[in-house]
């Protein structure tokens, strides 16, 4: 029986985390507001939830001077989107939070909230929806999240398989690859892994080395070894999962266009990409490539903040 539990803080007090059916898997959390990008976000959270038991916490952000009950319309929404979906974890948990007053910038003040509430959550990774219509990413919630969130991010494009089948990274190295590795042995265990490098600016990173590019070699070779080692660690499950059938496609290119160009011929329906959060101009903020599918993703998109 799927439990849904409602906590409003700052309206009727919070509710114990000692009272929730905890796993000890990290939460799925997924913001919640009237849009229909939000509705695409629970309920790809559900259905991800539903595939790979793990929690869904829905975090509400309301705004400063939101009333008491707003917070129960908007906890009676949620529950009431929750019941009618066809896949449901076993647990979902429904928050509704004022934005602290001292926001000037509300998209800023609802990133943070969501970064607190990741790390209070311990959430393995947030869901948001896609970005509907031509609205630049530049300025919004998602890429002030984006620069500064803690675990990985998943822009849902409402694809409805989330058994994925086909994954494709966009290959860097450590810690990018490391983050990457572990999240997708548990969100798609069952995936083909496509691992595309473009040699163009690629340069070693590892210490000691000259800083001389690599070669398709050298890059394969990293790849296998990283692999490996990702397959050894302790408590690793990856052996006998989707890392035992990978492809590697790395050639000299640019980077957008040899991904454009494998996203067209594999067809992914989950594809990894890393953002290294530059300032700046805004096309500089995520990277070129990182900007590049953020905005209009080809399938569900999995974004890992490189540190």
């Amino acid at each position: 029986m799927t439990k849904i539990s409602s906590q409003l803080s700052e309206f009727i007090g919070s509710l114990p985390e000692t009272q929730h059916a905890q796993s000890a898997a990290g939460a799925l959390l997924v913001g919640y507001n009237r849009g229909a990008r939000a509705q695409t976000a629970l309920q790809s959270a559900l259905a991800i939830g539903h595939e790979t038991g793990r929690r869904v916490r829905v975090l509400s952000i309301l705004d400063a001077d939101a009333s008491k009950d707003e917070a129960l319309e908007t906890l009676s929404r949620i529950k009431e989107m929750v019941s009618q979906n066809a896949t449901v974890p076993d647990a979902v948990y429904a928050d509704v939070h004022k934005m602290s007053a001292h926001f000037d910038d509300e998209e800023y003040g609802r990133a943070r909230s969501f970064i607190e509430a990741s790390v209070s959550f311990n959430a393995s990774l947030i869901v948001l929806g896609v970005h509907e219509g031509d609205k630049p990413l530049s300025g919004t919630m998602t890429e002030k999240l984006l620069k500064e969130a803690i675990c990985p991010v998943l822009i849902s494009t409402g694809q409805a398989n989330k058994n994925y089948r086909q994954a494709m990274i966009a290959v860097e190295f450590a810690p990018f690859m490391e983050l990457a590795l572990e999240t997708l042995e548990w969100l798609a265990p069952e995936s083909e892994v496509h691992l595309v490098h473009a040699l163009e600016d690629a340069k070693l990173k590892l210490p000691g080395t000259s800083g001389k590019k690599k070669d398709g070699d050298s890059v394969n070779a990293e790849i296998a070894s990283l692999i490996a080692t990702h397959r050894n660690k302790p408590g690793s499950s990856a052996s006998g999962t989707s890392f035992d059938k990978y492809t590697t496609c790395v050639e000299p290119a640019k980077p957008v266009e040899l991904l454009e160009q494998q996203i067209k011929e594999i067809g992914p329906d989950l594809f990894i990409t890393g953002t290294r959060a530059r300032t700046g101009l805004s096309k500089f903020v995520l990277g070129s490539v990182a900007t590049r599918f953020i905005d209009k993703p080809p399938c569900d998109l999995l974004v890992i903040k490189e540190s």
